[in-house]
């Protein structure tokens, strides 16, 4: 069971995500000529329901040694809880030998497209001011950046897809195990960062078994009932954004995620976490890291967390998502292309 399953009533998140749907399709201000009151009366009510739920707060995640893939489905993915399969890619060829030195020498004059998507980034994010894209560099000069100690992160690098003889370091035949059955497609990511670098709230209908292969990284993640604290901003895209930060959150902005109840972990070199569809997270690496993502559409698991969010990524027009899945899902070039 999710956090905050059951806070609502029923009828009211319906509501919430019929208005929800409604700004995508109209845009928030017909919809508030329309229906600004049956909206106030709504978040109203959701506002008392989250008050009597009492104070939020952060637990563990679970963390566990030797899951099978049985106890995996059964205790995490069909309910759609996150958990750390607890050095599982501890003696991956990965884990072992991927460092930023290692990169820079064999891959060093791979472009690498910078996406502006830290905290402090998205201070002018509903403005017009906001600009998604951090320029193009060469991947040395990232690594030469992390270990400047600067605020350089390269996120969502395609860089496994381009060259895929990085895949046969990891561990191919246990990501198959994990896989659900039937879930579609299978994307790898790479990020790579320094010490201090954050990305900011965040969430997608992709389920991510997150691999950390060098360093730490600590993720808050909160689980997609609590959307009306969170509240996802109207972009049209086909991911959503918060400018909530959870490491400083402006109660004045956002009332309700003092009622929010999340989880906080801080991975370490071999662990991988299960990050279910539509989990928002928000990420910090307390020293240099590389990671990879492995994210596929899991649609039972999609609709189980939120139909609503799967029908706006379907209806999403800032890109569309056939643009996405004819840059084959790099995100990169995805978030780039946002307005």
């Amino acid at each position: 069971m999710m956090h905050g399953d059951g806070v609502v009533d029923g009828r009211d998140m319906a509501a919430w995500n019929a208005l929800w749907l409604a700004d995508h399709v109209a845009g928030r201000r017909r919809v508030e000529r329309a229906l600004g009151g049956v909206r106030r009366g709504v978040e109203g009510r959701i506002a008392a329901a989250f008050a009597r739920a009492g104070d939020g707060g952060l637990e563990p995640v679970d963390q566990r040694e030797d899951l099978s893939p049985e106890a995996f489905f059964r205790e995490y993915v069909r309910p759609n809880l996150p958990v750390v399969l607890k050095g599982a890619a501890r003696d991956w060829v990965a884990t072992r030998t991927w460092s930023p030195e290692a990169f820079a020498e064999r891959f060093g004059d791979e472009p690498i497209i910078l996406i502006r998507a830290a905290a402090d980034d998205l201070k002018d994010f509903e403005s017009d001011g906001y600009r998604p894209a951090g320029g193009e560099v060469k991947l040395r000069d990232v690594v030469a950046d992390m270990l400047a100690g600067k605020d350089t992160y390269a996120r969502f690098v395609p860089l496994l897809n381009q060259r895929p003889e990085l895949r046969s370091d990891l561990d191919r035949a246990y990501i198959e195990r994990m896989r659900p059955r039937g879930a579609l497609g299978t994307y790898f990511q790479l990020f790579m960062g320094g010490a201090g670098t954050t990305t900011s709230l965040h969430n997608a209908l992709g389920s991510n078994l997150f691999v950390e292969v060098y360093g730490r990284k600590t993720w808050w993640l909160y689980p997609p009932t609590y959307n009306p604290a969170i509240r996802p901003s109207l972009k049209r895209a086909p991911f959503f954004l918060s400018t909530l930060d959870p490491e400083a959150p402006d109660h004045g902005r956002f009332p309700l995620f003092r009622h929010v109840r999340g989880y906080k972990v801080t991975l370490e070199a071999g662990d991988i976490l299960y990050n279910p569809p539509f989990y928002w997270h928000y990420v910090r690496n307390p020293t240099a890291s590389i990671g990879v993502g492995v994210r596929f559409y899991d649609v039972p698991r999609i609709l189980g967390a939120s139909t609503t969010q799967g029908l706006l990524t379907l209806m999403a027009s800032n890109p569309p998502v056939w643009v996405g899945r004819r840059l084959r899902f790099d995100f990169t070039k995805v978030f780039v292309r946002m307005r």
